[in-house]
């Protein structure tokens, strides 16, 4: 299977690029999975304990994938799949109503993996100078705040 065949068929908005993007490394990747928490969700295909133990193995791949995804504009349909777990807003609400519930998204370990580095690469240098950048941020505020 090819890289290409892993990615949906869509671009990225019209005139939305990175232009001086840097293209992540295997440092970059290695890095970023030894940081990663010990958690382990059910949508997960990969344990995160075996990442971490593969990393150096694992980091190759995931520089071509991820960088893939960042020149196309696009990510991978897997990556786009969540968990969804209904979680009661409050102990003290009726728990036969669906409406006393709020659902929690849970994301592939190789989706934060890059929701993360995308943030260290982008968000890190903007922060030094727009003093924007604020640590759990999620990067699509970020990006709001260009807006």
């Amino acid at each position: 299977m090819s890289i290409n065949a892993i990615f949906v068929d869509s671009s990225a908005p019209s005139g939305c690029m990175f232009v001086n993007f840097r293209s992540l490394t295997v440092d970059d990747v290695t890095a970023a999975i030894r940081l990663l928490p010990d958690k382990q969700y059910t949508s997960d295909s990969i344990p995160t304990r075996l990442l971490k133990d593969c990393a150096d193995v694992i980091a190759p791949f995931l520089v071509e994938l991820y960088n893939k995804s960042l020149q196309s504009g696009s990510v991978p349909a897997l990556f786009k799949a969540a968990y969804i777990t209904p979680l009661l807003k409050k102990s003290d609400l009726d728990s036969a109503d669906v409406h006393s519930y709020r659902p929690i998204s849970n994301l592939t370990v190789l989706s934060k993996l890059l929701e993360c580095l995308v943030t260290r690469t982008v968000c890190h240098p903007a922060s030094q100078t727009l003093g924007t950048f604020r640590r759990r941020l999620k990067t699509h505020l970020f990006a709001v705040s260009f807006t």
